[in-house]
């Protein structure tokens, strides 16, 4: 649906947590847990979030622009995850659907995602994500993961 909330600061854990439709975006920094269990609609979060950012996220989309924690991407089973200033420890563990697009540094990746070839799709879906936030973007700079056990 087209429901929009929007905060102006900071905002604290579970921030769109089981969101099934419309938009959801913070001017400022998330706490742990942003997005999880989320089936539908977007989060957006333009500071920083803490860990387990997309966990077990379940075919919304998600974009944090700034630096995220540890293992983000937690038991992703579907739905795009957007990192736009790299990511901490052990991204993508347990991961088996959706994928992860990262643009920055990695502390490190679960042997549970590979790095797949960019498509055209995928830069394509990157711009449109970025361009819902105002954010002109051809998706060149960003890389993408996704879950081992998906064939593909």
């Amino acid at each position: 649906d087209g429901t929009l909330a929007e905060v102006s600061g900071n905002v604290g854990d579970a921030c769109g947590c089981s969101l099934v439709g419309g938009t959801v975006i913070v001017r400022g920094n998330a706490g742990n847990q942003v997005a999880i269990h989320a089936g539908g609609g977007l989060v957006v979060v333009l500071g920083r979030a803490g860990d387990f950012v997309g966990q077990g996220l379940a075919g919304a989309d998600a974009f944090i622009r700034s630096k995220v924690g540890n293992s983000a991407g937690y038991g992703m089973v579907a739905g795009t995850l957007l990192l736009g200033n790299g990511a901490g420890e052990n991204m993508g563990h347990k991961m088996r659907g959706g994928v992860l697009y990262v643009r920055g540094d990695v502390a490190s990746v679960s042997a549970d995602v590979r790095k797949v070839r960019m498509k055209d799709a995928d830069f394509m879906r990157v711009g449109l994500l970025l361009a819902r936030v105002g954010i002109k973007s051809d998706g060149k700079d960003f890389r993408a993961y996704r879950s081992r056990a998906e064939k593909g």
